[in-house]
């Protein structure tokens, strides 16, 4: 895994954090689940919908996918990886009329 960025620097740290986090950060950041992200960017998406299938099949119970701290790190995660690969984050802001 290439740490690159800042993003990515502090996602592997925080994979230390969470028991198999190390595991899931391998796996987010293998190309499988790469490639699931980007589909999710092209269909407009979060791309987290796009790999929580294979999350939950390849980690049926540890780590605990839907614990707060495990969720915030796939997000942070994600991101990183995402922005590892050249994508910037998008973000709409509402605003009271």
């Amino acid at each position: 895994m290439r740490s690159t960025n800042a993003l990515i620097r502090k996602a592997t740290r925080a994979s230390k954090s969470i028991v198999e986090g190390d595991k899931l950060l391998s796996a987010l950041t293998s190309p499988r689940y790469i490639n699931a992200m980007k589909e999710g960017v092209l269909e407009e998406v979060p791309p987290v919908s796009k790999i929580s299938h294979m999350l939950k099949e390849q980690f049926p119970e540890k780590p605990d996918l839907g614990s707060t701290p495990v969720r915030q790190f796939i997000g942070m995660a994600v991101r990183a990886i995402l922005s590892d690969h050249g994508y910037e984050l998008d973000e709409i802001r509402c605003q009271d009329p």
